[in-house]
């Protein structure tokens, strides 16, 4: 059988794993494939990739990252927390077409920037560019780990390389940015 997908109602936190230890084989059989798990109670996940180890006694569900994500066409995801913050950063894309990102200037938290303004300057070797403000936010908190390790954006845009956290005036925006699907269509198109 191949890998099962999972979807469960809930809000994806990215990156997060969950491990179910499986008592026993019977537990986890339907006709036709052993490796076949229905789960209707997976707390605060929408969508789950399984892999079986060995020998069925256990089974690992990695969220799939881009799930809880916006983008948009200039390349910013923006993802919101458990906390209600909303982190931003930019994506796969923005950082392959950069290349090897050696400077970041990042903005001072409390700042306020409308819609489309630059937040950030971002230089790498090919290039220079700005991150931009997704919707009218304030700047709660910044990545200070970019500023020694510029390349985090580039080993893990979606995950370390993250730049700064913020508070939106109009939340609602955000549901308007393209969700993966969309801005995967978006890519492929250019």
């Amino acid at each position: 059988c191949p890998s099962l997908l999972l979807l469960s109602p809930g809000f994806l936190f990215p990156l997060r794993v969950v491990t179910i230890v499986v008592q026993s084989v019977r537990r986890l059989s339907l006709p036709h494939c052993p490796r076949t798990m229905f789960l209707s109670r997976l707390s605060r996940a929408s969508c789950f990739a399984a892999r079986p180890s060995a020998p069925y006694q256990s089974l690992t569900f990695t969220a799939r990252p881009f799930s809880a994500m916006r983008f948009t066409e200039s390349h910013e995801w923006v993802r919101k927390d458990e906390d209600g913050a909303y982190t931003v950063g930019i994506t796969e894309h923005a950082q392959k077409e950069l290349g090897e990102v050696v400077y970041v200037e990042l903005p001072e938290a409390g700042l306020e920037f409308a819609q489309g303004e630059p937040v950030v300057a971002i230089e790498s070797v090919k290039a220079a560019g700005d991150i931009s403000a997704p919707v009218d936010l304030k700047v709660e908190d910044v990545n200070e780990k970019l500023v020694d390790e510029p390349s985090l954006i580039n080993s893990s845009p979606l995950g370390d390389g993250w730049v700064f956290r913020a508070s939106f005036a109009d939340a609602d925006k955000v549901s308007s940015l393209m969700d993966d699907a969309a801005y995967q269509e978006f890519c492929d198109n250019l």
